[in-house]
C-alpha cells in the first residue's frame, strides 16, 4: 500500500519554488535597505564643542571637535545656522556670546563682539543708517558683518523672467535686527527688516540698485562673527553696479 503524503510537507517542486521566492526577496530587501542607506553615507562636517568654553573666553583649536552630519538631514535649513567645519577660520580666536557647554553644535551666532554694546550709537564721519528688507534668516543676529544680494530679472523681454542672484553690498555689519541691537537666542526670530551702517556716497546708488530688483528684498549672503577679519568699508558690488550703467557705457560709477 503506497504511503500517503503529508499535506504539510510541500513537494519537491514547490520547496524549491518557495526558497527561490525567499532568495529573492532576500535580495530585494537588501537592495532596497542600500537605496535607502545610500544617502547617507555622505556627510557634511560640522563643529561641535568638545570642552566646555565661558562666555567671553576666546575659543581655541582644542575647544572643538568634528561632527558628521548625513547630507539628508541637510534639506530642511536646520544645520544653517551651525558652523561648518570649512569656517573653523571665522570662529577660531573669537570669544563666545554665552556659555558654550560640551557636546553642543556651534552656531554662528555663538560668538562674536559683545552686542551689549550699543551699536546704534555714534557712526562714523560721512556714514548714515539705512533700513533696508531682507529675507528672513533665523541664524541673523546684531554685530554680524555680512554681504547683502539681490534677485533681479535680468530678460530684457518683461514677459519673460530670467532671474537671477547677485551680490549688492560686500562687508555691511548689521546694527539691528529688525530694529533690536540685542543678540537673541530665541530660533524662531526671523526679522525681516536690518539696518546697517553705510557711507553716504553710496546710499543713492545702493537705493537705484535696489529699484532694479525683481524683489525689494535682499537676500542675507555669507554670515560671519564680529570679526577683524571681516570687517572694512562697506563696498557695492561691480556686478550690480553695472546694472546701473546706461546701455553701452563701461566707464566704472566709482572712482
Amino acid at each position: 500500500m503506497a504511503k500517503k503524503d503529508n499535506p504539510w510537507i510541500p513537494s519537491g517542486g514547490v520547496l524549491v519554488v518557495a526558497v527561490v521566492a525567499a532568495v529573492v526577496a532576500a535580495i530585494l530587501l537588501n537592495v532596497y535597505i542600500n537605496l535607502i542607506e545610500a544617502p547617507y553615507q555622505q556627510t557634511a562636517s560640522f563643529l561641535v564643542i568638545d570642552d566646555d568654553v565661558a562666555k567671553g573666553e576666546a575659543i581655541e583649536e582644542g575647544h572643538l571637535g568634528v561632527l558628521q552630519v548625513p547630507v539628508p538631514l541637510l534639506e530642511n535649513k536646520a544645520f544653517d545656522r551651525f558652523v561648518r567645519l570649512s569656517d573653523k577660520s571665522v570662529v577660531l580666536r573669537e570669544k563666545a556670546r554665552w556659555d558654550l557647554h560640551k557636546g553642543n553644535l556651534l552656531a554662528y551666532r555663538d560668538v562674536g563682539a559683545d552686542t551689549t554694546v550699543p551699536l546704534l550709537g555714534s557712526l562714523p564721519d560721512n556714514y548714515e543708517l539705512v533700513k533696508v528688507l531682507i529675507e528672513p534668516d533665523e541664524m541673523l543676529q546684531p554685530g554680524m558683518f555680512v554681504n547683502l544680494r539681490g534677485r533681479f530679472d535680468m530678460d530684457p523681454d518683461k514677459k519673460i523672467q530670467q532671474i537671477e542672484t547677485k551680490d549688492v553690498l560686500y562687508g555691511v555689519q548689521v546694527k539691528a535686527v529688525g530694529g533690536s541691537t540685542s543678540v537673541s537666542d530665541d530660533r524662531r526670530r526671523g526679522a525681516d527688516s536690518i539696518q546697517i551702517a553705510v557711507p553716504a556716497v553710496i546710499v543713492k546708488k545702493l537705493g537705484d540698485i535696489q529699484q532694479k530688483m525683481d524683489s525689494e528684498r535682499f537676500v542675507v549672503g555669507k554670515l560671519s562673527p564680529d570679526s577683524e577679519k571681516v570687517r572694512g568699508e562697506p563696498t557695492l558690488a561691480p556686478e550690480a553696479l553695472d546694472l546701473l550703467r546706461p546701455a553701452g557705457e563701461g566707464a566704472p560709477l566709482i572712482p
